[in-house]
């Protein structure tokens, strides 16, 4: 038998370039790699050779070691797991343990696990039998109410398939920087985890201390411990390990109807006593209190909270008054970062006015609405009809509409506005002048592109009534006045027979009301259609949007049988 010698260029794809081109080697079922004259870097005797990151990863019968590009061997050949990097070069390393099949993937059962980063430095050493990330949104459960908690839900019993959501496949990649890192003698449960710092490498909250740990923030982290009809909740502070309960509860922790304590924001944190809200210090003193509701915004880094009496307080990360903002009743705070930040305020006598980040007034209480300030501008409503103020508080639109869309860019030149004929008008904020033409549906321009529906469009006559199947697009999502609750009732007990699924379909225009893709097409393609007017340069004739259609909707595309299709649909 002749022994042939393959040389295959691997395609590295987007991981970081080598110092020299090195090519995968195949002898027999031996994989190794070869300099450009054939020269061995890697000697060819492993069962699998492959980039990782600026070293390669290497696999001989079940063991993974890491070579560097000039053959060296950085990491030892005796790991029983090495996992891909993630976007921040971090990765799981695993010593001992048994390797197997689940779900058809590979995994290893009963090893010690730790964490290697992109240099091929051992971060964590390898010595937790359970190393669980906190990447779940605590929110979406009422009793943990904001905060990042780990996955596995650790109150999922043995024989659920979902206890095994922490067992560690050999193709797993990690989904965050592994700043904390939840620890635990358990291979599959987190129920009396433990914290890791990563940076230290200091077991900040220790194992067996608490039923359930969150992930710090600011340097406090939340922990519940649990019995049989009771719950204990509080806070660790992290550097320090000192602990404070802030309450507990005759209930078990899953059958809680409303969130205990939060996360800390600054110096504060809320803590919730089952009817009202407390504000309480890092040594969980209570500074303020009597909330019947809490909010925080971490764009503007301020607390609001509004008291049992109606009367509202705003205040910063450290419990304090946040200076011009007292005697309101309402707020809107902003979710968006800048100097041009307003807020809109209501005042005792029910009428809105707008606040700079200073508290200082910059637009007078004469409003009956005002929406949420976007892109530098606000909607406001007066005498029933809706306007725009500029980001100084100034009228840029009088309030003459039944209808305004907020924009999705900062010192947008066009908005759009409804008048009573329930039709939207393109409207520049300078010129004041709007388009003669309006449109049935609009989605606001964003670099210098939008997405409208003439009324007199016919999508009959294209390939959307035949080949593509719409979904509800995104439009309108911002305008200020409220839907019709009845016609949202009807649209969503409405057969898809029934649907009007002419009114997902439009053009795309720019600011200047020229259309640069004339075919008719969902608006949940916009941004590829923006792509492709940007590769041209220029509008797409109507043939060239249609032949772009059919190839971007080939895996979406269904036929009526009813009905012939098209010849020019057939090449797609």
């Amino acid at each position: 038998m002749t022994l042939f010698l393959v040389i295959i260029l691997i395609s590295l794809g987007g991981v970081q370039c080598h110092a020299e081109n090195l090519y995968l080697s195949v002898k027999g079922n031996k994989v190794g790699m070869v300099d450009a004259q054939g020269n061995e870097v890697i000697p060819v005797k492993y069962a699998e050779v492959v980039p990782w990151g600026r070293f390669y990863r290497v696999r001989k019968g079940r063991k993974f070691g890491i070579f560097d590009d000039k053959g060296n061997e950085v990491i030892p050949l005796q790991y029983s797991v090495i996992t891909p990097l993630n976007c921040y070069g971090r990765a799981i390393i695993g010593e001992k343990g048994r390797l197997f099949v689940m779900n058809g993937g590979e995994m290893v059962h009963n090893a010690l696990f730790g964490i290697i980063d992109a240099d091929a430095r051992i971060i964590v050493p390898c010595k937790y039998k359970g190393l669980f990330e906190f990447t779940y949104d605590a929110s979406q459960k009422v009793f943990y109410g904001e905060g990042t908690r780990t996955e596995e839900d650790p109150n999922v019993s043995r024989l659920d398939p979902r206890y095994f959501k922490h067992t560690h496949y050999l193709l797993d990649t990690l989904k965050t920087d592994c700043r904390y890192l939840a620890i635990s003698d358990e291979a599959y449960k987190t129920n009396k985890a433990g914290i890791l710092d990563v940076r230290t490498g200091k077991e900040i909250v220790p194992m067996d201390e608490y039923n359930i740990v969150l992930m710090p923030s600011n340097g406090m982290a939340r922990w519940y411990t649990t019995k049989r009809s009771n719950v204990t909740y509080g806070y660790v502070n992290v550097e320090t390990g000192e602990s404070f309960e802030v309450g507990s509860d005759d209930e078990k922790l899953e059958n809680l109807t409303y969130m205990t304590h939060g996360d800390f924001h600054g110096n504060v944190a809320a803590v919730n006593h089952g009817e009202t809200w407390n504000i309480v210090n890092r040594s969980t003193e209570v500074v303020r209190n009597d909330y019947k509701d809490i909010g925080y915004s971490p764009a503007t880094h301020m607390w609001l909270g509004h008291h049992t009496d109606g009367t509202l307080d705003v205040f910063d990360e450290d419990g304090r008054d946040k200076a011009g903002f007292q005697g309101y009743t309402d707020i809107i705070i902003s979710e968006e970062m800048g100097d041009k930040v307003l807020f809109p305020v209501k005042n005792k006598d029910g009428n809105w006015g707008v606040l700079n980040a200073e508290g200082a007034v910059v637009a007078p209480f004469v409003y009956e609405e005002i929406s949420t300030s976007r892109c530098d501008v606000l909607g406001v409503k007066k005498g029933g009809q809706w306007g725009f103020l500029s980001n100084q508080g100034k009228e840029l639109l009088p309030c003459r509409y039944t209808e305004v869309m907020m924009p999705e860019e900062n010192d947008a030149a066009f908005v759009w506005v409804k008048k009573p004929d329930s039709l939207w008008y393109k409207t520049n904020v300078y010129t004041k002048k709007e388009s003669a033409t309006g449109y049935e549906r609009v989605e606001a321009f964003k670099d210098g592109l939008a997405w409208v529906r003439p009324s007199d469009l016919n999508s009959q006559d294209g390939i959307l009534a035949t080949a593509l199947v719409p979904v509800e697009s995104d439009a309108n999502q911002d305008e200020t006045s409220k839907k019709n609750d009845d016609e949202d009732e009807e649209d969503a007990a409405a057969t898809p027979e029934s649907q009007d699924y002419a009114q997902k379909w439009g053009v795309v225009i720019n600011e200047q009301g020229d259309i640069l893709f004339p075919e008719a097409v969902s608006a949940e393609y916009l941004p590829q259609i923006k792509a492709a007017i940007k590769k041209k340069g220029g509008a797409l004739t109507r043939s060239e949007a249609h032949a772009f259609l059919l190839k971007l909707s080939a895996d979406k595309r269904m036929y009526l049988m009813t009905k012939k299709i098209d010849d020019n649909d057939w090449d797609y």
